[in-house]
């Protein structure tokens, strides 16, 4: 409870004026009362003559302090409470203007850290802007943000997501944990990359490349049978493979998914880039990652019977897909497609036939 000095002071002096005002009133009325009954009692009888023993005592007596003793009992035990209170109070003024005195400065900080308002999990997921809002309403004075570009579709994960925070370097703070008002608290979200950056992840669709390379041996596809293949070829490498100007090409897109048929024509070119109209057929997260992918491409439109082989881009991210410029930041199920892409190699245990993009655009 705060006390408001000023008005506590005020109150004590009135009750201190009350008091003193109800004493002079009742020592006024004794008095009184006290010379009547002397007046009274001179009236009757003439005062015996004083030794001096007895006239020493009526001066003590007569010093201020008869007027008490010539109160009734009521009288006193008023007087006894009244001076009481005031006692009391004068103790109580000078007890709280001695605290008050003390300078604000005088008393010991035990701990000026700001407690965490969340733990670091349940700030996982959230938007970053309301992470540092919340982080700089608490008084954290140096919060800062740092995007990591890693969406690919948005499906997921989305953009601005918070994917950790971490202060000092703790990502594993729990909630109303204390830390100093400046400490270093930086808060990662995702984001998907700009599109006039190049994209960051050519090393992993490089080391899938060389993956290709290292199954087609552990498959027994003899490198030096696939160079000669490629020069028996008819169709330049610097001309994309299409329906239209391959035969092979354009009875594959209708023929079986898988046998022999597509085992040869992924053999004969491999390494060679093929064009064709398909569409999106599925998506799938490359084992636990959340952004990247693996996509099955079909030839035909979306909605329609097709056949021809299960094209896949296997473990790639948005930008690796090397999309034009009309395409959905998602880029999910369902979307015709005009497919620009390298034979990378056919799986027939799997009936995958392996295929790295070049260059995708909607249609």
């Amino acid at each position: 409870m705060k006390f408001d000095m000023k008005q506590l002071q005020d109150m004590a002096d009135k009750a201190v004026d009350r008091a003193t005002h109800i004493t002079e009133e009742i020592r006024e009325a004794t008095e009184s009362m006290a010379e009547k009954k002397t007046d009274g009692s001179s009236t009757r009888q003439a005062p015996a003559p004083r030794s001096r023993a007895s006239a020493k005592r009526s001066a003590r007596e007569s010093d201020g302090t008869s007027w008490i003793r010539s109160m009734d009992h009521r009288t006193k035990v008023i007087f006894g409470v009244l001076l009481g209170v005031i006692i009391f109070l004068l103790m109580l003024v000078g007890i709280i203007g001695c605290g008050s005195s003390r300078s604000t400065t005088d008393v010991p900080v035990t701990d000026s850290r700001i407690a965490m308002p969340e733990s670091a999990e349940s700030f996982a997921g959230k938007q970053y802007e309301d992470v540092v809002m919340r982080l700089q309403s608490a008084g954290f004075t140096n919060v800062q943000t740092k995007k990591q570009t890693d969406l690919i579709t948005g499906w997921m994960t989305k953009e601005g997501e918070v994917e950790q925070v971490s202060v000092n370097g703790d990502m594993d703070f729990a909630a109303y944990e204390k830390f100093d008002a400046n400490a270093t608290v930086v808060v990662t979200y995702h984001a998907f990359p700009d599109k006039d950056t190049a994209s960051d992840s050519g090393s992993d669709t490089d080391a899938t490349g060389g993956d290709a390379d290292a199954d087609d041996t552990a498959n027994g596809s003899d490198s030096d049978d696939t160079e000669q293949a490629q020069a028996e070829s008819p169709q330049s490498q610097s001309e994309p493979i299409t329906a239209q100007n391959n035969a092979e090409f354009a009875a594959l897109l209708t023929g079986p998914e898988t046998g022999d048929t597509v085992r040869s024509f992924a053999e004969r070119y491999a390494g060679q880039t093929i064009a064709f109209d398909g569409y999106t057929a599925d998506v799938q997260p490359h084992d636990d990652a959340k952004t990247r992918f693996d996509y099955l491409i079909l030839a035909g439109d979306t909605g329609a019977s097709h056949g021809g082989p299960n094209f896949r881009f296997t473990d790639v991210n948005y930008y690796d897909l090397h999309l034009s410029d009309d395409a959905p930041d998602s880029f999910g199920v369902g979307l015709n497609i005009h497919v620009e892409a390298t034979i990378v190699r056919y799986d027939p245990n799997t009936s995958w036939f392996e295929l790295k993009p070049v260059s995708i655009t909607m249609r």
